[in-house]
Protein backbone atom coordinates (compact mmCIF):
# COMPACT_ATOMS: atom_id res chain seq x y z
CA UNK A 1 0.00 0.00 0.00
CA UNK A 2 2.96 2.44 0.46
CA UNK A 3 4.74 1.87 -2.74
CA UNK A 4 0.76 2.23 -4.23
CA UNK A 5 1.02 5.78 -2.99
CA UNK A 6 4.44 6.55 -3.67
CA UNK A 7 3.77 5.68 -6.95
CA UNK A 8 0.28 8.34 -7.17
CA UNK A 9 2.54 10.58 -5.64
CA UNK A 10 5.32 10.74 -8.19
CA UNK A 11 3.03 10.37 -10.99
CA UNK A 12 1.18 13.97 -9.70
CA UNK A 13 4.42 15.80 -9.00
CA UNK A 14 5.20 15.07 -12.32
CA UNK A 15 2.01 16.32 -13.87
CA UNK A 16 2.28 19.28 -11.92
CA UNK A 17 5.37 20.33 -13.00
CA UNK A 18 4.88 19.82 -16.68
CA UNK A 19 1.29 22.20 -16.04
CA UNK A 20 3.96 24.78 -14.85
CA UNK A 21 6.13 24.48 -17.75
CA UNK A 22 4.25 24.63 -20.59
CA UNK A 23 2.36 27.48 -18.82
CA UNK A 24 5.41 29.92 -18.48
CA UNK A 25 6.28 28.90 -22.04
CA UNK A 26 3.06 30.42 -23.21
CA UNK A 27 3.32 33.76 -21.22
CA UNK A 28 7.16 34.65 -22.91
CA UNK A 29 5.88 34.64 -26.32
CA UNK A 30 5.25 38.02 -27.38
CA UNK A 31 1.56 39.36 -28.45
CA UNK A 32 1.88 41.36 -31.88
CA UNK A 33 -0.13 44.48 -30.76
CA UNK A 34 -0.46 46.35 -34.02
CA UNK A 35 -3.77 47.38 -35.03
CA UNK A 36 -4.64 48.74 -38.37
CA UNK A 37 -6.86 51.65 -38.64
CA UNK A 38 -10.19 51.48 -40.97
CA UNK A 39 -9.36 53.55 -44.11
CA UNK A 40 -5.24 53.84 -44.09
CA UNK A 41 -2.71 51.65 -45.79
CA UNK A 42 0.08 50.46 -44.02
CA UNK A 43 3.97 51.30 -46.09
CA UNK A 44 5.06 47.96 -47.59
CA UNK A 45 8.35 46.79 -45.82
CA UNK A 46 11.30 46.95 -48.37
CA UNK A 47 14.00 44.36 -48.34
CA UNK A 48 15.41 44.75 -44.85
CA UNK A 49 11.82 44.47 -43.58
CA UNK A 50 12.30 47.69 -42.35
CA UNK A 51 9.57 50.31 -43.02
CA UNK A 52 10.43 53.09 -44.96
CA UNK A 53 9.47 56.44 -43.42
CA UNK A 54 6.50 57.95 -45.62
CA UNK A 55 7.86 61.17 -47.41
CA UNK A 56 5.66 64.38 -46.95
CA UNK A 57 3.24 64.71 -50.07
CA UNK A 58 3.92 68.41 -51.45
CA UNK A 59 1.29 69.36 -53.88
CA UNK A 60 3.00 70.37 -57.54
CA UNK A 61 2.03 73.78 -58.83
CA UNK A 62 0.30 73.39 -62.45
CA UNK A 63 2.49 73.86 -65.26
CA UNK A 64 1.72 77.65 -66.77
CA UNK A 65 1.37 77.87 -70.05
CA UNK A 66 3.85 80.12 -71.98
CA UNK A 67 1.95 82.55 -74.07
CA UNK A 68 3.14 82.85 -77.94
CA UNK A 69 3.67 85.86 -79.07
CA UNK A 70 2.24 86.39 -82.19
CA UNK A 71 3.08 89.11 -84.51
CA UNK A 72 0.39 90.69 -86.05
CA UNK A 73 0.07 90.84 -89.68
CA UNK A 74 0.89 93.87 -91.43
CA UNK A 75 -2.07 95.80 -92.40
CA UNK A 76 -2.05 97.28 -95.65
CA UNK A 77 -2.86 100.68 -96.24
CA UNK A 78 -4.03 101.79 -99.30
CA UNK A 79 -3.70 105.83 -99.89
CA UNK A 80 -6.58 107.26 -102.07
CA UNK A 81 -4.81 108.24 -105.71
CA UNK A 82 -4.12 111.95 -106.28
CA UNK A 83 -6.89 113.68 -107.93
CA UNK A 84 -5.15 116.22 -110.67
CA UNK A 85 -7.03 119.66 -110.51
CA UNK A 86 -8.52 118.67 -113.99
CA UNK A 87 -10.25 115.83 -112.62
CA UNK A 88 -11.13 117.78 -110.20
CA UNK A 89 -13.03 120.61 -111.69
CA UNK A 90 -14.86 118.06 -113.87
CA UNK A 91 -16.52 116.79 -110.92
CA UNK A 92 -14.87 113.56 -110.41
CA UNK A 93 -15.40 113.84 -106.41
CA UNK A 94 -18.99 115.27 -106.96
CA UNK A 95 -20.68 112.67 -105.41
CA UNK A 96 -19.18 113.76 -102.30
CA UNK A 97 -21.90 116.30 -102.08
CA UNK A 98 -25.01 113.68 -102.53
CA UNK A 99 -27.47 114.28 -99.71
CA UNK A 100 -26.04 117.59 -98.79
CA UNK A 101 -28.11 121.29 -98.67
CA UNK A 102 -26.24 124.72 -98.89
CA UNK A 103 -28.11 127.37 -96.62
CA UNK A 104 -27.78 130.96 -97.05
CA UNK A 105 -28.54 134.92 -98.09
CA UNK A 106 -28.48 136.44 -101.47
CA UNK A 107 -25.29 135.24 -101.72
CA UNK A 108 -26.34 131.32 -102.18
CA UNK A 109 -29.48 132.08 -103.94
CA UNK A 110 -27.20 133.59 -106.64
CA UNK A 111 -24.90 130.42 -106.48
CA UNK A 112 -27.76 128.05 -106.66
CA UNK A 113 -28.48 129.49 -110.17
CA UNK A 114 -24.89 129.35 -111.22
CA UNK A 115 -24.99 125.29 -110.02
CA UNK A 116 -28.23 124.98 -112.17
CA UNK A 117 -26.67 126.68 -115.11
CA UNK A 118 -23.49 124.11 -114.76
CA UNK A 119 -26.38 120.96 -114.53
CA UNK A 120 -28.48 122.01 -117.55
CA UNK A 121 -25.30 121.57 -119.81
CA UNK A 122 -24.86 118.26 -118.82
CA UNK A 123 -22.19 119.13 -116.33
CA UNK A 124 -21.61 117.54 -113.57
CA UNK A 125 -22.19 119.94 -110.27
CA UNK A 126 -22.28 119.14 -107.04
CA UNK A 127 -23.54 115.88 -107.02
CA UNK A 128 -27.29 116.30 -105.83
CA UNK A 129 -26.76 118.97 -103.41
CA UNK A 130 -29.40 121.71 -103.29
CA UNK A 131 -28.57 125.08 -102.70
CA UNK A 132 -31.61 127.41 -101.02
CA UNK A 133 -30.97 131.10 -100.20
CA UNK A 134 -33.28 134.13 -99.35
CA UNK A 135 -32.35 137.18 -100.23
CA UNK A 136 -31.91 139.63 -97.13
CA UNK A 137 -31.44 136.71 -94.75
CA UNK A 138 -28.50 137.90 -91.89
CA UNK A 139 -26.99 135.44 -89.48
CA UNK A 140 -28.76 137.72 -86.71
CA UNK A 141 -31.95 136.78 -88.37
CA UNK A 142 -31.19 133.14 -88.78
CA UNK A 143 -30.74 133.39 -85.02
CA UNK A 144 -33.90 134.92 -84.29
CA UNK A 145 -35.80 132.05 -86.51
CA UNK A 146 -34.65 129.64 -84.35
CA UNK A 147 -35.27 131.81 -81.14
CA UNK A 148 -38.73 132.27 -82.40
CA UNK A 149 -38.25 135.98 -82.66
CA UNK A 150 -38.98 136.70 -86.07
CA UNK A 151 -40.88 134.57 -88.67
CA UNK A 152 -39.20 131.79 -91.00
CA UNK A 153 -38.08 133.05 -94.87
CA UNK A 154 -35.91 130.37 -95.79
CA UNK A 155 -38.12 129.21 -98.80
CA UNK A 156 -38.77 125.32 -100.35
CA UNK A 157 -41.60 124.22 -101.84
CA UNK A 158 -43.67 126.63 -100.78
CA UNK A 159 -43.30 126.90 -97.29
CA UNK A 160 -41.06 128.33 -95.56
CA UNK A 161 -38.48 127.48 -93.13
CA UNK A 162 -36.00 128.49 -90.40
CA UNK A 163 -32.82 126.55 -91.12
CA UNK A 164 -33.17 123.41 -88.39
CA UNK A 165 -36.37 122.56 -90.05
CA UNK A 166 -35.49 123.06 -93.26
CA UNK A 167 -32.61 120.78 -92.60
CA UNK A 168 -34.97 118.27 -90.81
CA UNK A 169 -37.89 118.81 -93.76
CA UNK A 170 -34.91 117.39 -96.21
CA UNK A 171 -33.34 114.52 -94.22
CA UNK A 172 -30.04 115.71 -95.34
CA UNK A 173 -26.57 114.52 -94.22
CA UNK A 174 -24.71 117.56 -94.70
CA UNK A 175 -25.25 121.34 -94.00
CA UNK A 176 -23.38 123.47 -95.61
CA UNK A 177 -23.87 127.23 -94.35
CA UNK A 178 -22.90 130.60 -95.18
CA UNK A 179 -24.59 133.69 -93.30
CA UNK A 180 -23.14 136.74 -92.02
CA UNK A 181 -21.13 138.81 -94.56
CA UNK A 182 -23.06 141.44 -94.03
CA UNK A 183 -23.65 141.87 -90.52
CA UNK A 184 -21.45 143.91 -89.04
CA UNK A 185 -22.07 146.65 -91.25
CA UNK A 186 -25.24 146.54 -90.73
CA UNK A 187 -25.69 145.27 -87.14
CA UNK A 188 -22.01 146.43 -85.88
CA UNK A 189 -21.81 142.78 -84.10
CA UNK A 190 -18.74 141.82 -82.91
CA UNK A 191 -17.18 138.56 -83.24
CA UNK A 192 -18.73 136.92 -80.11
CA UNK A 193 -22.10 138.01 -81.15
CA UNK A 194 -21.81 135.85 -84.23
CA UNK A 195 -19.99 132.97 -82.64
CA UNK A 196 -23.21 133.01 -80.60
CA UNK A 197 -25.60 133.19 -83.51
CA UNK A 198 -23.84 130.09 -85.53
CA UNK A 199 -23.46 128.36 -82.26
CA UNK A 200 -27.43 128.33 -81.63
CA UNK A 201 -28.34 127.75 -85.42
CA UNK A 202 -26.00 124.47 -85.34
CA UNK A 203 -27.63 123.40 -81.61
CA UNK A 204 -30.88 123.50 -83.00
CA UNK A 205 -30.22 122.00 -86.22
CA UNK A 206 -28.47 118.86 -84.94
CA UNK A 207 -31.10 118.67 -82.00
CA UNK A 208 -33.55 117.92 -84.69
CA UNK A 209 -30.95 115.99 -86.67
CA UNK A 210 -28.87 114.39 -84.45
CA UNK A 211 -26.29 112.65 -87.71
CA UNK A 212 -25.70 115.71 -89.50
CA UNK A 213 -22.83 116.55 -90.28
CA UNK A 214 -21.99 120.55 -90.23
CA UNK A 215 -19.49 122.20 -92.60
CA UNK A 216 -19.16 126.22 -92.37
CA UNK A 217 -18.43 128.65 -95.40
CA UNK A 218 -15.98 131.24 -94.43
CA UNK A 219 -17.97 134.76 -94.77
CA UNK A 220 -16.40 136.29 -97.78
CA UNK A 221 -14.87 139.85 -97.63
CA UNK A 222 -16.90 142.69 -99.16
CA UNK A 223 -15.75 146.16 -101.64
CA UNK A 224 -13.67 148.57 -100.37
CA UNK A 225 -16.32 151.12 -101.24
CA UNK A 226 -18.99 149.47 -99.00
CA UNK A 227 -16.74 148.89 -96.53
CA UNK A 228 -15.84 152.63 -96.47
CA UNK A 229 -19.61 153.50 -96.41
CA UNK A 230 -20.78 151.78 -93.56
CA UNK A 231 -17.50 152.81 -91.47
CA UNK A 232 -16.96 149.56 -90.68
CA UNK A 233 -13.50 147.32 -89.95
CA UNK A 234 -12.58 146.03 -93.34
CA UNK A 235 -10.86 142.92 -91.44
CA UNK A 236 -13.80 142.20 -89.87
CA UNK A 237 -14.61 139.24 -91.28
CA UNK A 238 -10.91 138.22 -91.37
CA UNK A 239 -11.38 137.78 -87.12
CA UNK A 240 -14.53 136.17 -87.53
CA UNK A 241 -13.51 133.78 -89.69
CA UNK A 242 -10.58 133.23 -87.95
CA UNK A 243 -12.67 132.28 -84.58
CA UNK A 244 -14.81 130.09 -86.87
CA UNK A 245 -11.52 127.91 -87.67
CA UNK A 246 -10.94 127.48 -83.71
CA UNK A 247 -15.32 126.96 -83.46
CA UNK A 248 -15.00 123.96 -85.38
CA UNK A 249 -12.14 122.61 -84.95
CA UNK A 250 -13.17 122.32 -81.41
CA UNK A 251 -16.66 120.96 -82.02
CA UNK A 252 -15.30 118.71 -84.83
CA UNK A 253 -17.09 120.74 -87.72
CA UNK A 254 -15.92 121.17 -91.22
CA UNK A 255 -14.86 124.46 -92.78
CA UNK A 256 -14.77 124.81 -96.77
CA UNK A 257 -12.37 128.05 -97.18
CA UNK A 258 -13.76 130.55 -99.56
CA UNK A 259 -12.74 133.92 -98.62
CA UNK A 260 -9.55 133.66 -98.95
CA UNK A 261 -10.02 133.01 -103.07
CA UNK A 262 -11.67 136.21 -102.94
CA UNK A 263 -9.71 138.64 -101.48
CA UNK A 264 -7.89 141.16 -103.13
CA UNK A 265 -4.06 142.09 -101.69
CA UNK A 266 -6.25 144.94 -99.39
CA UNK A 267 -8.38 142.39 -98.40
CA UNK A 268 -11.27 143.37 -99.55
CA UNK A 269 -13.71 141.69 -102.30
CA UNK A 270 -11.75 141.32 -105.43
CA UNK A 271 -13.25 143.99 -107.80
CA UNK A 272 -13.11 140.95 -110.63
CA UNK A 273 -15.82 138.99 -108.89
CA UNK A 274 -18.25 141.12 -107.76
CA UNK A 275 -21.26 141.74 -110.03
CA UNK A 276 -22.56 144.93 -107.85
CA UNK A 277 -21.21 147.86 -105.77
CA UNK A 278 -21.53 144.89 -102.36
CA UNK A 279 -20.32 141.99 -101.93
CA UNK A 280 -22.66 139.84 -104.55
CA UNK A 281 -20.90 137.39 -106.87
CA UNK A 282 -20.73 137.20 -110.62
CA UNK A 283 -19.65 133.84 -112.83
CA UNK A 284 -16.28 134.12 -111.92
CA UNK A 285 -16.98 134.49 -107.88
CA UNK A 286 -19.10 132.08 -108.50
CA UNK A 287 -16.30 129.37 -110.41
CA UNK A 288 -14.10 130.24 -107.20
CA UNK A 289 -16.67 129.30 -104.94
CA UNK A 290 -17.57 125.93 -107.08
CA UNK A 291 -13.58 125.37 -106.79
CA UNK A 292 -13.45 126.02 -102.79
CA UNK A 293 -16.18 123.24 -102.61
CA UNK A 294 -14.60 121.05 -104.69
CA UNK A 295 -11.36 121.76 -102.75
CA UNK A 296 -12.72 120.33 -99.55
CA UNK A 297 -13.96 116.81 -101.20
CA UNK A 298 -10.64 116.48 -102.39
CA UNK A 299 -9.02 117.41 -98.78
CA UNK A 300 -11.77 114.66 -97.36
CA UNK A 301 -11.09 111.96 -99.90
CA UNK A 302 -6.98 112.53 -99.51
CA UNK A 303 -6.97 112.25 -95.90
CA UNK A 304 -9.16 108.99 -96.20
CA UNK A 305 -12.44 110.70 -94.21
CA UNK A 306 -14.41 109.96 -97.15
CA UNK A 307 -14.48 107.19 -100.41
CA UNK A 308 -16.98 107.68 -103.52
CA UNK A 309 -18.13 104.28 -102.94
CA UNK A 310 -19.73 105.66 -99.54
CA UNK A 311 -21.78 107.82 -101.76
CA UNK A 312 -23.81 104.35 -102.87
CA UNK A 313 -24.46 104.01 -98.78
Amino acid sequence: MKKVRYLIIKTCGILLASLFLTGGCAAAQPVDQTTELPGTQSAAPDASGEKEPAEPQTEQPAPTATPTLRTPDPTPTTMPSPVSDEALQSGALDSFFNDSVLIGDSMTAGFSHYVLAQREDGGVCLGNMKCIGQSGLFLKHAYQMETGERSPVLPYRGRNYCVSDLVQTLGTKTLYLLLGVNDAYVFQSTVEEELLCFDEIIRKTREKSPGVQIVLITIPPVLKSYARDYACDPHFNVDVNEALYRYCEENGFGVVELAARLRDEDGYLDRTCCSDDKFHLNQDGDALWLAALREYARTQYETGAWTPEEAAD
